[in-house]
């Protein structure tokens, strides 16, 4: 144990090795906090998801659901070109929605999968995802991000009141607020659904535009 704590020290006491280490060390929290927001964001959807009976991406495919019959049509017949699998029929999807919906979220993924690979405009898929995600889990960290911005805008009022720079202090005390206004008002459920909406619609307008794009020529 002894030799192993003198090469720990060395190490270090080595120039390069004393930078690193802190390095490695914020990216491990960084990576850390990543992955505790993701696991907080997938909580709140399916917490969202059980609100809204279902993905706006799901819901797009019901035939239970209200919406355009023709769009749904268009948009069923090009997933079923794309991925090569067949969706429910209403007769099976009155007798098991639940089942009906597992199948929908798979041929969501799997057409999303294709899009990805050789789809027209997959960039804007991706972008609008990434805002998804994005939302979902600012969204659920909202209460912990609130308390630090109350913290530090409490810091800031103290600062502030103390400094010799008044001026720096105030315009530092103004972004406080304005980040604490986004958080309490614009973070919401809502927000999250808007987007989940968005991408499904960019979406639904990408896979029928890949599978027609992908039609032999008659």
């Amino acid at each position: 144990m002894l030799p192993l704590l003198l090469f720990v020290l060395y190490l270090v006491n080595t120039p390069w090795v004393g930078i690193s280490i802190p390095a490695l060390g914020v990216v491990g929290i960084i990576s850390v906090a990543n992955e505790l927001v993701r696991g907080r964001g997938r909580l709140l959807q399916e917490r969202l998801v059980s609100e809204w009976d279902g993905l706006p991406t799901t819901r797009a495919l019901r035939h239970r659901d209200s919406g355009d019959t023709e769009s749904r049509r268009r948009l069923r017949e090009a997933i079923c070109q794309l991925t090569g699998e067949n969706l429910p029929t209403a007769a099976e999807e009155a007798s098991n929605p639940e089942q009906a919906d597992t199948r929908y979220r798979e041929a969501v993924d799997l057409a999303i999968s294709v899009i990805r690979r050789d789809g027209i405009d997959a960039s804007i898929v991706r972008h609008e995802n990434a805002r998804y995600g994005f939302r979902r889990n600012t969204c659920a960290v909202k209460g912990a991000a609130v308390g630090v911005i109350l913290a530090g805008l409490a810091v800031n009022a103290v600062v502030l009141f103390f400094t010799s720079v008044p001026l720096v202090g105030l315009v530092v005390l103004l972004g406080h607020i304005a980040l604490l206004l986004f958080w309490a008002f614009a973070v919401n459920d809502n927000w999250v659904k808007v987007q989940a909406e968005t991408f499904s619609n960019h979406l639904a307008r990408t896979v029928i535009t890949t599978a027609r794009a992908a039609r032999p020529a008659r």
